[in-house]
């Protein structure tokens, strides 16, 4: 500290300003920060520059970017961070860059002190008034009220609050909506009696054209949690994810989150089936789905199953034809889809597939299935279904026995 006041001095009478100073001096407060144990002497030379005739918008930045190093490193000193930003805050002077550290640093205020939450959320509603914030701090605000939701889940009325306000902005752009949605899961993990008020509040947000990719994935995340606190509105959800799914601005990692809320929106209530396996069905024609999202299709399909074993024929037909795909994702995929129904019931694949055997799980079921139906619906050819007993078999006019019957309970 010494040697930062040496220098100070050596330079002060070069400066033209008291705002120069500042930023000189938070320069250098930033590269010693407190590496040597002066975290302390540190926080109380911020506490002055955050004076406002102390600071410029340049020293704020670094002021409080230094704040949030002091709250990562020093979780005993969140009180002090807090009061420091609490002046930070308020500073005319802020841009986006020094409302993002703001917020961050308030993140680990309230992860450091849980008690400090209340404080946290009044700061951070104080932030979010200032015409200053973008769509990422403001992002970055939904996270330290993630975080105050988390540490005193009887606040989540009051963030709900905040975000209902938020929403309802005409300056909320594609990612600010996004953070919101996905912080509103937070809201509900913590009150499931507001999931009602949240599925209101994303429905209501989700009208906007603003909305893109990046919130319709956060969207789908904060719908799964909807109809896991309540059940009874996996309808409403349903149609939501239906609705969504048919947008153009759609890409593969949101069509990938729709399959896994929409299997979520199953177990919720499960007379859906038929309904979320159609949307499958047409969404997986999409030329958007690429890895990511062809994962979760399948996966999510074989899971659709167990609660709906009826579906099993259209569901086995639907692996076929990915299986003879040219795409490679789209084989690997629906072909692990396959070996896991086979897993859960391998009596309901004997009973598709029309063939007799101890262990299905004994041969490559995926090349059994393609081989073994396109024989089968072949005009006047000859019928020839491989079994894991015989490598070949012929056999004249061989029927489906039992087709569709899912050995899931049947």
């Amino acid at each position: 500290m010494r040697e930062i006041d040496t220098i100070i001095d050596l330079t002060i009478n070069e400066l033209d300003s008291e705002e120069s100073v500042s930023r000189i001096k938070a320069s250098l407060l930033a590269d010693v920060k407190f590496v040597l144990g002066y975290a302390d002497k540190t926080l109380k030379e911020i506490e002055t520059l955050l004076q406002p005739d102390k600071h410029s918008s340049d020293s704020l930045r670094i002021l409080c970017d230094l704040l949030l190093d002091v709250a990562k490193a020093k979780p005993d000193m969140a009180d002090k961070v807090f009061e420091a930003y609490k002046i930070g805050l308020q500073s005319d002077k802020n841009d986006k860059y020094s409302l993002n550290y703001a917020y961050n640093a308030l993140s680990e205020v309230v992860k450091a002190k849980p008690e400090l939450a209340d404080y946290v959320l009044g700061s951070v509603i104080t932030g979010l008034q200032s015409d200053k914030n973008t769509a990422d701090s403001k992002g970055r605000a939904y996270d330290a009220l993630s975080e105050v939701t988390k540490a005193k889940p009887e606040l989540a009325d009051k963030v709900f609050e905040v975000y209902k306000e938020v929403l309802q902005s005409d300056k909320n752009g594609e990612y600010a909506l996004g953070d919101a949605y996905g912080a509103l899961s937070e809201v509900v993990k913590a009150k499931p009696e507001l999931a009602d008020k949240v599925l209101d509040l994303v429905i209501t947000g989700l009208q906007s054209d603003k909305n893109g990719a990046y919130s319709f994935g956060n969207a789908y995340d904060t719908l799964s949690e909807v109809v896991k606190a309540k059940p009874e509105l996996a309808d409403k959800a349903f149609k939501v994810c239906k609705d969504i799914v048919q947008s153009d601005k759609n890409d593969e990692y949101t069509l990938g989150d729709t399959y896994k809320s929409l299997s979520k929106v199953v177990k919720a209530k499960p007379e859906l089936a038929d309904n979320v396996f159609e949307v499958y069905n047409e969404v997986l024609q999409s030329d958007k789905n690429g890895d990511y999202s062809l994962y979760n299709a399948y996966n999510s399909i074989s899971e659709v199953v167990k609660e709906n074993p009826q579906l099993i024929s259209k569901v086995l037909d639907m692996c076929k034809e990915g299986i003879k795909s040219k795409d490679d994702s789209h084989v690997e995929y629906a072909t692990y889809c396959l070996r896991t129904i086979a897993e859960c019931n391998p009596d309901a694949i004997r009973d598709y597939l029309g063939v007799t055997g101890k262990d299905i799980q004994s041969v490559d079921v995926a090349k059994l299935l393609v081989k073994t139906k396109d024989k089968l619906h072949q005009k006047d050819a000859p019928t020839e279904v491989v079994t894991p007993e015989t490598k070949e078999q012929n056999t004249t006019n061989v029927v489906l026995s039992n087709k569709g019957k899912s050995g899931y309970g049947d």
